[in-house]
């Protein structure tokens, strides 16, 4: 359980009340409450050298942060037994926190001639509140006496979040196209995020107790919504009211996935090993509401592989491996199109072509005492 802070030297407090009871003969209840807060200031500074093909170049940074962070989390848990064949889970959870960020920077790049090409100085103040809610349900019931059963889970997660960051910033461009940047500006910001997902699970059994066929299915869709609106400082009005499209986003981003799976399970007294093949259909969408032209809709599909395997020499020795296949699919960054000048040191532009990443682990390990 986390109980906040952040980077840096941190100073915390934090409380909380565990309870926990049995009701009647089926119903076993748990709850939990937390609170923390804490104040971090983190100072940093590095020294970078950045090697291309045909040149290189050096950046200096500093950086100065002080943090103050409050949260409150409340769990709660029933664990329902009609009987011993069936079991029904239902976790609730919600988390509310607040924070303050004073942040400020100085950075300044070279080339590989030492010669100053740009410099920066920023300085921001961020207020944020942040709410969620969850709950989880499963629902599992046995079947037989060789270790069948059928299992249904679900999931939903609600975030929302809002921020107001005041910014003031000036970057210095040197050399032929010599350009200094002022920012004095304010950002509105909101961020809601809705997430639903299901999962069905049936375990057959083959050899009763010890050799398993598994299939499941994934179901799941969330939904991010996310709105920062920038106003430019109005000298006549001495307020900031000029909108800024440019540094502004609005847009609404969809991540839905569908992935049927089959495994094999086997159970022995000294081995242990599983197999897992599934297949990921994914759909992701973002509708840009400030910039249409670079609206985006990719499927992708791919393979998802996980094998595990364990044997035990004895009670007090065994040795056990892992390799896994998993696949990353495109931020939503990196799908927009369009030109991010949120940092004039550094622009970045997207690419909707983009294909997922895929990710290959592997484990390997000995026990023995």
């Amino acid at each position: 359980r986390s109980f906040g802070g952040g980077q840096g030297i941190t100073t915390s407090r934090s409380n909380g009340l565990n309870y926990a009871d049995v009701i009647g003969e089926t119903v076993d209840i748990s709850a939990d409450y937390f609170n923390s807060s804490s104040n971090s200031e983190n100072e940093t500074s590095t020294q970078r050298e950045t090697i291309l093909s045909d040149s290189r170049y050096f950046t200096n940074s500093n950086s100065r942060s002080d943090s103050d962070t409050d949260s409150h989390s409340a769990n709660l848990e029933f664990e329902i037994e009609t009987d011993s064949t069936f079991q029904l889970n239902i976790e609730p959870s919600f988390s509310y926190s607040k924070s303050r960020t004073l942040y400020s920077s100085f950075d300044e790049t070279f080339d590989e001639d030492r010669e100053l090409t740009n410099q920066s100085n920023v300085n921001s103040n961020v207020e944020s509140f942040a709410r969620q809610f969850s709950t989880d349900i499963s629902a599992t019931k046995r079947f037989g006496n060789k270790g069948g059963f059928i299992r249904a889970e679900f999931e939903t997660n609600i975030n929302k979040r809002e921020s107001d960051d005041f910014l003031n910033s000036i970057a210095e461009i040197f050399g032929t196209d010599a350009e200094t940047i002022v920012r004095d500006q304010f950002t509105d910001g909101e961020n809601d995020s809705y997430g639903v997902s299901a999962e069905f699970t049936y375990r057959l059994p083959i050899i009763a107790k010890k050799f398993f066929l598994n299939f499941e299915y994934e179901f799941s869709r969330d939904k991010d919504k996310n709105r920062q609106s920038t106003f430019d400082f109005n000298d006549t009005t001495q307020d900031f009211t000029d909108f800024n499209t440019e540094l502004s986003t609005d847009f609404e981003y969809t991540d839905s996935r569908s992935i049927p799976t089959f495994g094999l399970t086997y159970r022995g007294e000294k081995f242990f090993t599983r197999f897992n093949l599934g297949y990921n259909i994914r759909t992701l969408e973002n509708q840009d509401l400030l910039r249409p032209q670079f609206n985006v809709e990719r499927d992708f599909k791919n393979l998802e592989l996980n094998y595990r395997a364990n044997y035990r020499f004895s009670p007090k020795s065994s040795i056990y491996g892992s390799y896994r296949l998993g696949n990353n699919p495109p931020a939503l960054r990196q799908l927009q199109a369009f030109t991010d000048v949120s940092n004039p040191l550094s622009i970045v532009i997207g690419n909707p072509n983009l294909e997922p990443s895929n990710r290959h682990s592997f484990y390997a390990g000995y026990n023995g005492f």
